[in-house]
């Protein structure tokens, strides 16, 4: 995912505009998924906004795997330990953005 559209996500929210219309607006702008599809839904906006990698830490154990064989993987919702790992690499948006983008969303 580059940059300007992590960047252009957290701008535009923190403005007010809703996932739906940010997605609309970047499939506009012709701006390509992680997929590299030009097809973004309200989901996929939601999903970037809540994700703290894009403020430069890392949540390690987020799902686990049920299944080594069938290689299936569930979200771990108290199953497992996770580990919050603080300014782990370069930020993308600042922490008072991010914050201010969850407080938001909540």
């Amino acid at each position: 995912m580059e940059s300007e559209i992590v960047r252009f996500i957290f701008d535009k929210y923190i403005q007010g505009y809703g996932a739906y219309t940010i997605a609309k607006e970047l499939e506009r702008l012709g701006k390509r998924n992680k997929r590299g599809h030009v097809k973004w839904g309200d989901n996929g906006v939601r999903g970037i906004i809540k994700n703290e990698k894009y403020k430069g830490d890392l949540l390690l154990g987020k799902t686990f795997t049920v299944d080594p064989i069938s290689k299936r993987r569930l979200e771990n919702m108290g199953e497992e330990e996770q580990y919050y790992i603080k300014n782990h690499h370069e930020a993308i948006v600042s922490s008072e953005v991010w914050d201010k983008a969850q407080k938001m969303h909540s």
